[in-house]
């Protein structure tokens, strides 16, 4: 009795938890489309702009794509919290099949969500350096310096969760002085933001794919969903 009892608690547990989730997840879906959709995007990409240049140079100041990457990258880490969530969910017993076949539901909207959110993160990249290589050709020289996310580690750094991003070949735990290779367009974001708050930082340039990078320094930050987020302080050669 003690047993059957115990496992409708948690049935009864594991229910609540599912209900909110649902009310979670929609929110999240609701934000990935305000952000993701065509017509957001394109409103976004249009804004993009060079608000602030002085006379020594570049001195980029994309405050709309620093701000919609800076949203995607915290709709990225709410993705993943949430995925751990619904993983941990379909492992427990007790569910009702109403239960069982709305976290699968919420699985496969997860799923398509993060799909949506990393496309929306590299339109972002790849309008920031278009914008950059119109200033470049009117005589501006860009930064060469920033931070970057290249992936989410384990909580030992021992393995990546997911990545790498943006370059190719990195371990999880990188050791400077090294080289890494853009795999596509990236940003780079302000190299004097505070640690474990890079995302944070402003955009001030964009760099193409193929491009080799020093790697200057290193900065792990933890994730809500678990593990630790990889920023690079990269320097174009």
């Amino acid at each position: 009795m003690s047993n059957f009892s115990n496992a409708a608690k948690d049935g009864i547990e594991a229910s609540k938890n599912v209900a909110v989730l649902v009310r979670e997840v929609v929110l999240i879906v609701v934000i990935v489309l305000a952000v993701s959709s065509p017509a957001r995007v394109a409103k976004i990409m249009t804004s993009l702009g060079v608000t602030e240049w002085n006379v020594f140079g570049v001195k980029g100041n994309f405050t709309q794509a620093s701000q919609a990457s800076d949203t995607v990258h915290q709709l990225q880490d709410t993705i993943t919290q949430l995925t751990s969530q619904v993983g941990a969910l379909q492992s427990k017993t007790g569910l009702s099949p109403t239960a069982q076949k709305d976290v699968q539901q919420i699985a496969q909207t997860l799923d398509s969500a993060k799909v949506n959110v990393d496309a929306a993160q590299q339109q972002i990249q790849n309008d920031v350096v278009r914008q950059q290589q119109k200033l470049v050709a009117a005589g501006f020289v860009a930064p060469n310096e920033g931070w970057l996310y290249v992936g989410r580690v384990s909580e030992d750094k021992t393995t990546w969760v997911d990545g790498p991003k943006n370059v190719r070949g990195l371990p999880p735990n990188p050791t400077p002085p090294i080289s890494v290779t853009t795999t596509n367009a990236i940003a780079l974001r302000d190299p004097n933001s505070a640690p474990g708050k890079r995302a944070a930082g402003e955009i001030v340039a964009g760099v193409e794919a193929n491009v080799t990078l020093q790697v200057l320094d290193t900065d792990f930050s933890h994730a809500k969903g678990g593990g630790n987020f990889l920023w690079l302080k990269v320097k174009t050669k």
